[in-house]
């Protein structure tokens, strides 16, 4: 079992005091919970069903029915680290379509940080080598319109095959945001052993994300996603490449992909206009 308090919480307050002109932050730092269960059907489907009238971090060991994103089925195989935050929200970020993205930033911060090259996909893959590494899936509802969850995921080892079923991308071996789903393993994915040069455990991992995550989910929850943007395109995997993506009409768009705006739309340039798509899929990278 993973031993997260009081360490967890004196990260968390740590940064709190940093930044004491983010509401948000104070107000989950003072009221931060957390706990660990060994196996669970779903992290985010438990915060979901009971949702903690706090900030809450929820940890598993194991997950037996985790969902990706666009109801993905998503595997958790035993070697791995998976947790959902509940967050109770002020302002903006509960129904900013850009609270993906910052997710995404602050996960690719953390991991460049360890020694790992990572990228970002537009909404919520994070890839290297131009493999996926991790996704997310937030979540919110009617029942709890000022409250989201973010669940996160993490393969701790290079991820097996198990009878031909494929499990995972990638796996982080220490923490990671996964969106996968039962046909998308690569065999020959590496751990974050072989990315990072400063490989720690998952424990330590997720002290160092954790406070960041909220760090930047806060100030998105005051500020709005512009602040995120020119970190967002840095991070860019397919920047001013050409790429072909599906749009919610089914249309294929096929142009120069720009980043995004400050809306977090995705941003593709064709001869005749630019394209700012909410919602969209890869269809293939041309």
């Amino acid at each position: 079992m993973l031993r997260l308090e009081p360490t967890l919480q004196r990260a968390i307050s740590a940064i709190a005091q940093q930044h004491e002109q983010l509401p948000a932050l104070q107000e989950w730092s003072e009221s931060w919970q957390s706990r660990y269960v060994a196996q669970i059907d779903s992290t985010n489907s438990a915060l979901m069903q009971n949702m903690p009238p706090h900030a809450s971090l929820l940890c598993a060991g194991h997950q037996t029915a985790g969902r990706g994103r666009g109801n993905k089925v998503w595997v958790s195989p035993h070697h791995s680290l998976t947790f959902s935050i509940a967050l109770p929200f002020f302002n903006q970020a509960r129904q900013n379509p850009a609270t993906a993205l910052v997710v995404g930033v602050a996960c690719a911060e953390v991991l460049q940080k360890l020694g790992a090259q990572v990228q970002l996909k537009w909404p919520n893959d994070i890839l290297w080598q131009g493999k996926k590494l991790a996704g997310i899936l937030l979540e919110s509802s009617t029942r709890h319109p000022h409250h989201c969850v973010l669940g996160i995921g993490v393969n701790l080892e290079s991820p097996q095959i198990e009878g031909g079923i494929g499990l995972s991308d990638i796996g982080l071996n220490d923490i990671g945001l996964n969106d996968i789903g039962l046909n998308d393993f690569d065999q020959n994915a590496p751990s974050l052993n072989n990315l990072c040069a400063q490989s720690d455990d998952a424990r330590e991992l997720l002290l160092a994300l954790i406070p960041t995550l909220l760090c930047n989910l806060a100030q998105l929850d005051a500020h709005g996603f512009t602040p995120f943007i020119a970190r967002w395109n840095e991070l860019h995997a397919f920047a001013h490449q050409t790429v072909s993506v599906r749009t919610a009409q089914n249309q294929i768009i096929e142009g120069g992909a720009q980043g995004v705006d400050h809306l977090g739309r995705l941003l593709i340039v064709t001869p005749t206009q630019t394209h700012a798509l909410s919602v969209a899929k890869y269809h293939s990278k041309v």
